[in-house]
């Protein structure tokens, strides 16, 4: 079962969950380091970065979505089984990066 983000109530409400805050966290951290990368050599349009930055979401989501769908299973019901994925050592730049550790936040 996939890890929830929110805790959904009967009633239609939702709340971001421990895992979700920490994820939001992470996150932006990241987005505070890519500004500061693409402000090296001066001020940026924030409002462009914004939408690049969902652009680059959004890629790596629907990516994301469409290997899981595509990955074939070994056992249909270890789903949920598959050995983490390995860290490629580079940012979304190419430069060499520390991974990201969620559980240290």
């Amino acid at each position: 079962m996939a890890i929830s983000l929110y805790d959904r109530c009967v009633d239609g409400d939702s709340m971001i969950s421990d895992d979700g805050c920490r994820i939001n966290r992470v996150a932006a951290r990241a987005i505070r380091d890519i500004l500061a990368v693409a402000e090296v050599d001066g001020p940026v349009d924030l409002r462009d970065l914004s939408t690049v930055i969902k652009g680059s979401v959004d890629d790596v989501i629907l990516n994301e979505i469409i290997t899981r769908r595509l990955t074939v299973k070994k056992n249909r019901g270890d789903r949920n089984q598959d050995p983490p994925r390995e860290w490629s050592g580079h940012d979304l730049l190419g430069l060499p990066t520390a991974p990201f550790n969620v559980n240290k936040i």
